[in-house]
C-alpha cells in the first residue's frame, strides 16, 4: 500500500492510503489547527459561547476572611515581615504563620505574594 498525504496537525502524523484524500471540511479544519485554531463545529462553538455568556463570575468573591486575617494581609501588603506583622498585631510569629495558612487555604494560594496579589485583585484590601 502506498501512502501519499500526511496529516501533521496532531502529535505524530497520520498517512492516508494512496487514492484517498482528505475531505474539504477536514482540510479546512487541518488548516485552522495549523494556524493556531481549534477544530470545533459551529454548533459546538455556539454552545460554548452561550455557556460563557450564562456563567458570570461573582462581582466580589466572598472568601470569608476574618477581620484579623484582612488586617494581616494589609500589613503584608505594606511590606511587613512575619515578625514585624506579629509585633504590630500583638501576637507571636507562630500565630501569624497559623493565620497565613488559613488565608492561603481560603484564597487557594501558596505564597505570601500570591495572597497579597489576589487580595488586591479581588478588592479584599486596598
Amino acid at each position: 500500500m502506498k501512502y501519499t498525504e500526511t496529516m501533521t496537525f496532531a502529535p505524530g502524523s497520520v498517512s492516508l492510503p494512496s487514492g484517498q484524500t482528505l475531505s474539504p471540511q477536514t482540510k479546512h479544519m487541518r488548516a485552522a489547527v495549523v494556524n493556531g485554531g481549534a477544530p470545533m463545529s459551529p454548533e459546538v462553538a455556539r454552545r460554548v459561547i452561550r455557556l460563557f455568556c450564562e456563567i458570570r463570575p461573582p462581582v466580589r468573591a466572598n472568601y470569608e476572611l476574618s477581620p484579623h486575617e484582612v488586617r494581616l494581609l494589609k500589613l503584608l501588603a505594606e511590606g511587613h515581615s512575619y515578625r514585624t506583622a506579629a509585633a504590630e498585631l500583638g501576637v507571636s510569629a507562630h500565630t501569624v504563620s497559623f493565620h497565613l495558612r488559613s488565608i492561603y487555604d481560603k484564597l487557594q494560594v501558596h505564597s505570601k505574594s500570591e495572597a497579597v496579589s489576589k487580595a488586591f485583585r479581588h478588592g479584599l484590601i486596598q
